[in-house]
Order: structure tokens, then sequence, then C-alpha cells
């Protein structure tokens, strides 16, 4: 592993540390995420492959009834087939929006978020790293403690995940 993505994940678990931390005040609520990706590559390469992967990702939002609410997601995904593995790590930001009430046992939301993803593509014969624009947009249903929901996330994947509220 390259020092460079060592780093990167250190980083990324004292981020989560501190948002734990965040949490623990119960004005602000997190919740973990793993799943499915499906990663489609290039959309644009005539050489398309779809791999599959997995998805581990922590949210953290506000704890107040209201539709509109801030949300904050450190995420990592993982997919490869076998010709090449794909890393990518995001730092984002953005809100959530509740088409129901959020204090109802039964909550469905959408979020859409933006902020920074690190990219480590490793090949046969190739090692590529970039940082880049990250985003997620999905579609989610609460219930109670479990959320279930699909999204699309950087770099090029599609999620099916499942979560639990703290």
């Amino acid at each position: 592993m390259k020092n460079n993505t060592k780093i990167l994940l250190q980083i990324y678990i004292l981020l989560l540390f501190s948002i734990v931390v965040k949490a623990q005040n119960k004005k602000m609520e997190l919740s973990t995420t793993i799943g499915f990706v499906i990663n489609h590559g290039e959309l644009d390469n005539q050489f398309q492959e779809i791999s599959n992967g997995g998805h581990l990702g922590f949210n953290l939002y506000s704890t107040k009834e209201k539709r509109f609410k801030s949300d904050l997601q450190l995420s990592m995904n993982i997919s490869g087939n076998s010709s090449s593995s794909l890393l990518s790590i995001n730092g984002l930001y953005g809100g959530r929006y509740y088409f129901t009430k959020p204090d109802k046992s039964t909550a469905i939301f959408g979020n859409a978020l933006i902020g920074g993803a690190y990219i480590s593509e490793i090949g046969d014969d190739f090692i590529e790293n970039s940082f880049g624009l990250g985003y997620s947009v999905g579609v989610f249903m609460d219930l109670k403690k479990i959320t279930l929901g699909i999204s699309a996330e950087s770099f090029n994947n599609f999620i099916l995940k499942a979560g639990y509220k703290f």
C-alpha cells in the first residue's frame, strides 16, 4: 500500500472518531451504512467494465425535527475485477430533505452531497492516485433505527445501502 493511501486512511479514521464524539452530545445523530457497490467505470469508454464491491459510510446530521437538515458524510467504496481495483474515499457535505415528516417511525428522504474525493486505481500494469470532486445523491427510507436506500456516489458507483442510526 502506498504511503499516500496509508496517510489518507489514517486521516479518515481520525475524522470518524471526531464525528462520533460530536454525535455523543445528542444535538447530532450518527448513522453508519454498509452497502453493495456496482461500479461502471468511465461511461464514455468503449471498453466498459462493470465491477462489484463494498461500501462503508458514516453520516452526521441534526436531530431537530425539521424537513431540511445539513448532512456530513465520510465514505469509502472499494470495487474491482480481474484486471483492476478502485478505492474512493469521500468527504462530503450537503443536505437531506424529508418527503415525509421526519419524526414518524417510517420516514423517506433524499440527500445531495458534494466535497472532495481521493481515488486510487490499481491495475495489472499501473497505479493511479488522484484527488477530485466527490458527490453523492440518494433516496432513503428510515425504519426506526434502520436506514435502507440507493445512491450514486463518486467515483462512478451505484450503491445499495443499509444502515443503523445511533
